[in-house]
């Protein structure tokens, strides 16, 4: 229970910190238009996975368009009253720092119209509050990861261990075995020891004879 309150009082912190989506520019076949932008303390991967589990509810399958993650035809009701075209791009934050990321988003009406903020202020402000709580999805999403590579490890060790107890029976069982080999060669020395002092007597009478 500790640990579940911790962790949400992190999403809590790391949401105050990060999630301020800012307007800017980005570029979209060699035009200059408006976006929203967001920088999320997480790797591309976790923070695609993160918005692909958030669009999920959308029921829009995306595709690539030009460098974007795009989902056409979506009704999105805190964004807009109208079916939108919305695009994303997710870069890691700088070359030295895979760790953290930069989404862009672009708001389209259709057919790659592109809004602007100056003429839909409010589906601006709302995406903006989309990004912003995309960074405890992330978040989510980085846990669910970090819990499935430690189940990975989890699963690996103990095939390991079920692989070295199983070779430690099969050498355990060449032991006995070896064991008992090692027991029954020493019966069959002091045996055959016997037979030799026995054939090595008669030999000795033997030559005796023939001496006398």
């Amino acid at each position: 229970m500790k640990k579940i309150i911790l962790f949400f009082a992190f999403l809590f912190f790391v949401s105050g910190i990060y999630a301020q989506s800012l307007t800017t520019t980005a570029e979209y076949n060699k035009t200059v238009i408006g976006a929203i932008e967001n920088n999320i303390p997480y790797n591309p991967k976790t923070v695609e996975t993160a918005l692909k589990e958030k669009m999920s509810a959308y029921n829009i399958k995306p595709s690539n368009q030009k460098g974007y993650i795009a989902y056409r035809g979506v009704k999105m009701d805190n964004i807009s009253p109208n079916i939108i075209d919305v695009y994303f791009k997710i870069n890691s934050k700088s070359k030295r720092d895979n760790n953290a990321s930069v989404i862009t988003m672009l708001l389209s009406t259709g057919f790659e119209s592109f809004m602007s903020e100056i003429d839909n202020p409010d589906a601006f402000g709302a995406a903006k509050e989309f990004l912003n709580s995309l960074v405890q999805n992330a978040a989510a999403a980085d846990l669910n990861q970090q819990i499935k590579t430690q189940g990975n490890a989890v699963v690996k060790a103990d095939k390991k261990l079920k692989s070295l107890r199983s070779e430690l029976n099969s050498l355990n069982k060449k032991l006995d075995q070896t064991r008992k080999k090692i027991s029954d060669t020493e019966k069959e020395i002091t045996r055959q020891e016997d037979i030799l002092r026995k054939e090595q007597a008669v030999q000795q009478n033997l030559e005796s004879r023939k001496t006398n």
